[in-house]
Formats: structure tokens, C-alpha cells, sequence
């Protein structure tokens, strides 16, 4: 969220000194990214009016590791429903 301070260590991912904890985030460093575009540095604070965004499947989603913060006015859906895991699947609030 906006203020919040985004690290990324030993393949952790930690928001305002805090580690987050979910098996997928292993492995989180990104790899150099195929475009020649220069990755944002870490630690980084998220600019009023953004947010860090992180794609569902860690190891291959080019998200904030690679495009940094995202503009909240660039968000035109929210999530209403999980499918998967089915251990959690069902309705978001």
C-alpha cells in the first residue's frame, strides 16, 4: 500500500520490516528481465497513490519486482472469487 516499505532478501519478501509468510514466496528475487528494462531498487517505498503488486504465480509473473509500483488508477477489477487452492477457494471479501 502507499508508504509502505517493500524489501526483498534472501528470496524473502518483507513489507515495512515484517516477513511475509507463504511457501510460493520463496524464491522471490527477480531474475534479470529479458528487455533490458532496469528493475526497481529495493528497498523501496511505495509512492502515495500506488500500490506493489505481485502476480499468483511468484516464480513467473512479471509484476512490481520488475515494473515497480503501479498506479491505483490502473486497477479496474477486483477480485470477487478464489478457485484455487481448493482448500481456500470461494468468495473474497
Amino acid at each position: 500500500m502507499p508508504g509502505d516499505t517493500v524489501s526483498l532478501k534472501d528470496g524473502l519478501l518483507l513489507v515495512n520490516g515484517e516477513t511475509v509468510h507463504r511457501n510460493e514466496l520463496q524464491a522471490l528475487a527477480p531474475h534479470p528481465y529479458p528487455g533490458g528494462k532496469r528493475l526497481p531498487v529495493f528497498p523501496l517505498i511505495v509512492p502515495e497513490g500506488n500500490v506493489f503488486l505481485l502476480g499468483d504465480n511468484f516464480r513467473n509473473s512479471l509484476d512490481s519486482r520488475y515494473l515497480g509500483p503501479i498506479s491505483i488508477k490502473r486497477i479496474i477489477y477486483r477480485p470477487t472469487y478464489r478457485i484455487s487452492p481448493n482448500s481456500q477457494s470461494g468468495e473474497l471479501k
